[in-house]
């Protein structure tokens, strides 16, 4: 790996500065030093570059120009890929949020550009680092329940209509028009970082909407490399951050009903004929932190940005590639953009092609198709294929409300509401 940083703090800038708040705390904790944040919203930028005493930048290729080492892309969820791309080609390691790209052609370009650069790319999937993952990567490591055969994972996040508005300023936001498969890594990303498989293939099928003119949840069955169905789903009422697994020789699971971000215990278990020495019937625990514990309990995503970061630095200091890499990152967002086609074809199995294949690549460069508008490049999906959200009237009050409140001005409200 190029720019190894083993013996000096690592100078990092963020790309999102209301993200940029959050991840600072972490960084602190793991050899990072923030300097610069950039963000196209001045009123924003601005009172986040005073919090935390660092500079701002309006302009992206300015602010990547600056004396740091890594970016944290963590700016509009469409967008991440030609920011991480400008950032490699000006030498910087990249931890990438979210998702690492909304088309398959910038798939392919992205994950060809990590590696032709030699330079650090991560996808910065912090529940990958929850205790309870954690902790199930370590005892499938040790053989706990044999190989997996069948999980689940759940990322369902559903928001008061406050919150809502909050995170989506206007209808032409990005999150006004994703489809919510296409926000699938929380929820596929840690049942791969646990197994080490792969995806292969995907079906999905579209759940009805919470409300008229609202998005449809999803279910999606992934094949995965060693032949093992994972069943992904998000997008109904109920919090739920959880995953599980059977293997040939045990299972495990995070136990729901522990609230969102906080901790939640683990069971495993062996059927009476199957268990090994050493191994309980069955257990119910809360797991340890593998290490940095009080850290870890300050920090957000129930611990996962501080080992997001830790990881990151990790790989940067010793030149060796995370478990997030560039292709297991982008091969678990593709999974996103494949079920969405999957779902319009009646949850016809489709193929999740290989970045590693030379023909397969060839033909993910012909697709450029995204669900976003203005994105260069690329062509809109057909209308039939696009979400068509609306916020209901009797809500708008509440949003304007909350846009008022991070600093929009009424002209800018008006062109937010326009459909």
């Amino acid at each position: 790996m190029k720019n190894v940083i083993a013996d000096r703090e690592i100078r990092i800038g963020v790309l999102g500065a209301d993200r940029g708040r959050s991840l600072a705390r972490s960084a602190k904790l793991c050899g990072l030093k923030l300097v610069a944040v950039c963000d196209h919203f001045k009123a924003r930028l601005d009172a986040v570059c005073k919090d935390l005493e660092v500079d701002g930048y309006e302009d992206f290729d300015t602010f990547i120009q600056q004396d740091f080492d890594a970016v944290i892309v963590a700016s509009c969820f469409h967008q991440h890929a030609p920011f991480a791309k400008k950032a490699l080609l000006a030498g910087k390691h990249v931890l990438s949020e979210t998702s690492t790209n909304n088309t398959l052609r910038e798939g392919v370009e992205l994950y060809r550009m990590a590696e032709e650069s030699g330079l650090c790319y991560m996808l910065a999937e912090n529940y990958c680092y929850t205790r309870f993952v954690q902790e199930m990567k370590r005892l499938y490591e040790a053989d706990e329940i044999g190989e997996c055969l069948y999980a689940e994972g759940e990322y369902n996040h559903p928001l008061s209509p406050r919150e809502h508005f909050r995170y989506m300023p206007g209808l032409h936001h990005w999150r006004a028009q994703h489809p919510s498969c296409y926000y699938i890594t929380h929820a596929l990303s840690p049942l791969m970082y646990i197994t080490g498989t792969v995806p292969r293939e995907v079906s999905c099928s579209l759940l009805p909407p919470k409300a008229e003119g609202g998005k449809n949840g999803y279910v999606a069955l992934v094949r995965m490399s060693n032949g093992a169905i994972f069943r992904i789903f998000a997008g109904v009422a109920g919090h739920s951050c959880a995953y599980g697994m059977h293997g040939t020789h045990g299972a495990m699971e995070s136990v729901h009903g522990h609230g969102y971000f906080g901790p939640q215990t683990l069971r495993v278990w062996h059927e009476p004929w199957d268990v090994r020495e050493g191994q309980c019937e069955d257990a119910v625990y809360l797991p340890n932190w593998p290490s940095h514990g009080d850290a870890a309990e300050q920090s957000g995503h129930g611990g996962g940005d501080l080992f997001v970061e830790l990881k990151f630095a990790e790989a940067i200091r010793t030149g060796r590639k995370p478990a997030l890499d560039a292709y297991n990152g982008i091969m678990a967002s593709n999974v996103g953009i494949i079920a969405w086609k999957s779902a319009h074809q009646n949850g016809k199995f489709l193929k999740v092609p290989d970045l590693k294949d030379a023909r397969d690549c060839e033909e993910m460069l012909e697709d450029n198709w995204t669900p976003f508008e203005g994105v260069e490049n690329s062509r809109m999906y057909p209308p039939e294929m696009r979400v068509h959200y609306s916020i209901p009237e009797d809500e708008i009050p509440l949003a304007v409300e909350e846009w008022k409140k991070q600093g929009y001005d009424d002209g800018q409200i008006e062109a937010m509401l326009k459909k």
